[in-house]
């Protein structure tokens, strides 16, 4: 994770980095997308009689016979780098057929290590202000989210603004997606955060805030 900060610092607040991820154990669908079998390859004619029939002809002639030549060869060049692939639908039924699926992760994780934040859970204080900084490099999921209990956020989106876009309790991140979220708890207790994934959150990706101290009774922003 590479942070930036603006030229005017961001207001003073203990910082927090969580880095969303997820790890393929057992490789099973691990290598390149395969190639379709040589049968489905255009043919060469460069050997075949003839396809060398203008070798030894005088540069300058233009009969038609040369004309053709050139012209089947240029056609079997054109042939010959022309490899159509698969398309989508052709490979999924592919993989239907063979009963093969699409690569996926065995363990989700934050900074990296399964169930960390559950077994060692972040101790927070009350009506203190935190912020986190966001990314979410989770491979073959095509979305991740961040969901906390007992509190909602300020979230700034992508990291960019100076000023929050919304607040939430919850923010949904496509591939490579990032933002930053700013909170405090007003009362102290043991509170979750987890993806909104049921998958993700039974294979690692869920942590909890030891929230300690007295209860803080100072009202936020009305969401409305």
């Amino acid at each position: 994770m590479f942070i930036i900060d603006p030229k005017e610092p961001r207001p003073q607040m203990t910082e927090m980095a969580m880095l969303l991820n997820g790890y393929d154990m057992n490789f099973d669908q691990e290598g390149p997308t395969t190639l379709p079998p040589a049968a489905l390859f255009d043919t060469s004619l460069q050997d075949d009689a003839g396809a060398n029939m203008t070798e030894g002809a005088d540069s300058n002639e233009t009969n038609s016979g040369s004309n053709m030549t050139n012209m089947t060869n240029m056609t079997n060049m054109t042939n010959m780098t022309h490899v159509s692939l698969p398309s989508a639908t052709e490979e999924e039924a592919s993989e239907e057929a063979s009963g093969e699926e699409e690569r996926d992760n065995e363990i989700y994780t934050v900074n990296g290590k399964a169930f960390d934040y559950m077994m060692h859970p972040i101790v927070l204080q009350t009506g203190k202000e935190y912020r986190i900084y966001v990314v979410n490099m989770l491979e073959f999921d095509l979305v991740n989210s961040f969901h906390i209990h007992g509190s909602m956020f300020d979230y700034y989106t992508a990291g960019t603004d100076e000023t929050s876009d919304y607040i939430t309790d919850i923010v949904t991140l496509s591939q490579g997606d990032r933002g930053i979220m700013e909170f405090r708890y007003a009362y102290p207790g043991t509170y979750m955060f987890h993806a909104h994934q049921t998958l993700f959150t039974d294979l690692g990706w869920m942590g909890l805030f030891d929230v300690r101290g007295d209860p803080v009774n100072t009202l936020r922003n009305d969401a409305t």
